[in-house]
């Protein structure tokens, strides 16, 4: 069967208690086509063959456009109730890799967990569990096939139409705060109105609230007239990055401002009214930052009416192609599988922003050794899945957290406000089980958040 028969595999299940989405392979790289133009191949129970060329009785998908895949390569196969999945290599002349682990010989099996980045061949594909039709949105500015780049748009959809909801971006460097910023204003009603974006640590502290607020003619020695940030968004959107720098004299102006909707510019003699959305972004705990007095807890509770997180790049592998090729499509005739299995596999700690300087460092020099070089397992130990775990049939799986109770994971939800990647991180596991036990209870994160 090849790719394009995906339709008659379609597996149907029931929202059970062990409800995590359904497995599914989603074609990343292979050498017929270079980047796959968003190939999903569902897993139904049982099993599922793939290889280059399967016999007339194997059920699954082909890939004939690899020549270094063997006919039959690898078996699949999904379990019930749980859907897990394992896989074993079928005698494959090049092997089957699982992140940089080789598997070798039928009669072994691995189990594979949410995320895996699958090898045959020079063909790589990535396992997740998704839903069948997740939401999203048509942003173009936001790149990436992934699902928490599809909730993510199709979030700021819903929240760019609430112009008077403040929103706090959370992220790390590089992951496109200011971007997702725009987006919420450009999706919005005050879309024909200014977009002020202020980096606020790189005002000097001395400056600071006239920046903000602007000030009046002989304000102080030779000042003129400033009219400040605030009011050169009056009516759009002030967008405030990095605000966990702000300093600590200037957050109760700011906080009184953002409360009375009016501004003192600095030598005014009264207030003047000034009605801007203000939303913010930060790399930094904010509740950290508040714990040790640096940022003000009513100003944090002002800003995020809602919040954001943007989730790392390392986190959603299959997203680093379509933005390769977004920026420069030019750039398919210099990838190859085993540059774009280093790059799927790499931690990406500047995130975005350092996928965007190698791509152009690729369009300019082509592939240096030291791309290759930086890209290799030391670099990579970050980035790589867990190894499968090893196992004779029946696989058993080890497990690292504990169910909550609902009452215990609604405490948890109600103690973060809603920020799934903090009860993630209380609860030790990751952001997607949060989000399969708050299906598994009929809950949702937006309840839990602030102004809901």
């Amino acid at each position: 069967m090849s790719p394009s028969q995906t339709e008659t595999l379609r597996p149907v299940f029931s929202k059970g208690p062990h409800y995590r989405g359904l497995p599914r392979l989603r074609l990343l790289y292979s050498p017929a086509e270079g980047l796959a133009k968003n190939r999903i191949f569902p897993l139904p129970v049982g099993v599922t063959w793939l290889g280059r060329a399967l016999a007339a009785d194997q059920e699954g998908y082909s890939f004939p456009g690899d020549r270094a895949m063997s006919s039959t390569h690898t078996c699949l196969e999904v379990s019930e109730p749980e859907l897990r999945v394992r896989i074993s290599d079928w005698d494959s002349k090049n092997g089957t890799r699982v992140a940089r682990e080789s598997l070798h010989g039928r009669d072994r099996w691995h189990e594979l967990q949410d995320g895996a980045i699958v090898r045959l061949g020079n063909t790589l594909l990535i396992l997740r569990y998704e839903p069948m039709q997740p939401p999203d949105a048509n942003i173009p500015t936001l790149v990436g096939v992934s699902l928490a780049m599809r909730e993510l748009r199709a979030r700021i959809l819903k929240l760019a139409a609430q112009e008077d909801a403040f929103v706090l971006i959370q992220g790390e460097t590089g992951t496109g705060k200011e971007l997702v910023a725009r987006a919420l204003h450009e999706h919005g009603p005050r879309r024909e109105r200014p977009f002020v974006a202020v980096n606020c640590s790189a005002i000097p502290e001395n400056l600071a609230e006239s920046e903000l607020f602007g000030h009046k003619d002989g304000a102080f020695t030779g000042a003129r007239a400033r009219l400040g940030y605030f009011r050169a968004a009056h009516r759009g959107t002030l967008f405030l990055d990095e605000v966990g720098d702000m300093p600590p004299a200037l957050q109760p102006k700011l906080f009184r401002a953002l409360q009375e909707r009016q501004i003192q510019p600095v030598g005014a003699d009264r207030p003047e009214p000034c009605e801007v959305r203000v939303l913010s972004a930060t790399n930094q705990d904010l509740r950290a930052d508040i714990e040790s007095g640096a940022f003000r807890p009513e100003l944090h509770r002002r800003l995020s009416h809602t919040c954001i997180e943007l989730p790392p790049l390392r986190s959603r592998p299959e997203d680093i192609l379509p933005l390769l090729y977004h920026s420069y499509p030019e750039l398919g005739p210099h990838l190859d599988a085993d540059l774009v299995h280093d790059l799927l596999l790499y931690s990406w700690p500047e995130n975005v922003g350092q996928l965007e300087n190698i791509a152009r460092q690729i369009r300019i020099e082509g592939v240096l050794p030291a791309l290759r070089a930086m890209l290799q397992p030391s670099a990579v130990a970050l980035a790589a899945p867990a190894s499968p775990q090893v196992a004779a049939a029946p696989v058993r799986t080890v497990r690292r957290h504990v169910t909550p109770t609902a009452q215990a994971l609604t405490q948890a939800m109600q103690r973060h406000e809603g920020i799934v990647l903090r009860v993630a991180d209380e609860l030790g596991c990751s952001r997607r089980q949060v989000q399969r036990w708050l299906e598994q209870y009929g809950l949702s994160a937006e309840d839990f958040r602030r102004g809901s």
